[in-house]
Order: structure tokens, then C-alpha cells, then sequence
């Protein structure tokens, strides 16, 4: 039986892990393929900033602060940070010429974006992997972060359905 529930634990973290992970990347991953759609978007659709719906209020912790990974709350303002400014680079994406052009800007984004808190993505995600069940108490504790949460991920399907 000790086994039994190892192994369901290890399996909620697998997946938590790949939710955070998935939903950082999939937004990317839609991004690189909304070049040829990006007209049809105009200027509301999925990329336009402030198209998000999830409470901006929540997020204390402003650019260029440098931040150490050291709670929850952190990690998940960073992570709906991450989400709003990807908003923004979707409307830059769509004058890039081609799909390697993407990936580098893409990159140099991400880069910059974690180098302004003064962490690294590897930071970031080694956060979510090692804290992940400290995350989910948090996320259940503070329904206006789950909802946000939550909000972000709507918002990262409806991006990539769209593209």
C-alpha cells in the first residue's frame, strides 16, 4: 500500500510539473505558428496586451525588482507576469519574417524577462518542481491567485485554439 501512494504522489507531481512547464511553453509554442493568422487577428485578439483576464492587482512585485524565489505567492506573481508580457510579444512576433527568427526572439525574451528579476528560467522552473506541493497548498489557500491562476491557463488554450 506504501508504494501504492508513492506512486500517486509522484504522479500528481509529474503533472503539476508539466502543467506549469506545459502552460509556460504552450503560449511559445502557439506563438511560433501565429505569423500566417496574425492578420486575421486584428488588433484585440489573442496577443493583444491587456487581452488577458486575470486580476493584474494580485502582482506586487514590479520589473526590475530583484526577486529571490522564496514563496508561492512569488513564483506565482512571476508566473502571470510571464503570461502578460507574452501578450505583448505575440503583437511583435507577428512582423518577424520566419520561424528561426521567432525562436531567437523568443529566447532573448525569456532571458531578459527572468534576468530582470535577477533569477534564471532554470531558477524558475527548479522552483516549481521542488516547492510544487507548497504551490498547490497556496494556490487552494488564496482562491484570487487560483483564479488567476486558472485565468492564465483559459487564456493560454484560447491563444493557442486561435492560432
Amino acid at each position: 500500500m506504501v508504494k501504492l501512494i508513492g506512486w500517486e504522489i509522484m504522479i500528481m507531481k509529474t503533472k503539476t510539473i508539466v502543467l506549469l512547464l506545459a502552460a509556460a511553453c504552450s503560449l511559445l509554442l502557439a506563438v511560433s505558428c501565429t505569423g500566417k493568422n496574425a492578420s486575421s487577428q486584428g488588433a484585440k485578439g489573442p496577443g493583444s496586451q491587456g487581452d488577458h483576464k486575470f486580476d493584474m492587482s494580485l502582482i506586487k512585485i514590479k520589473h526590475g525588482e530583484k526577486i529571490s524565489l522564496d514563496s508561492p505567492q512569488k513564483f506565482i506573481q512571476v508566473y502571470l507576469l510571464f503570461v502578460y508580457e507574452q501578450t505583448g510579444w505575440m503583437a511583435e512576433i507577428r512582423s518577424l519574417s520566419n520561424k528561426t527568427t521567432t525562436e531567437i526572439f523568443l529566447s532573448n525574451k525569456k532571458a531578459q524577462f527572468y534576468n530582470d528579476f535577477g533569477i534564471t528560467q532554470k531558477d524558475f522552473d527548479d522552483y516549481s518542481i521542488n516547492h510544487m506541493n507548497e504551490i498547490n497548498s497556496f494556490l487552494e489557500s488564496n482562491p484570487e491567485y487560483k483564479k488567476a491562476f486558472i485565468e492564465s491557463q483559459k487564456y493560454l488554450n484560447q491563444v493557442d485554439v486561435n492560432s
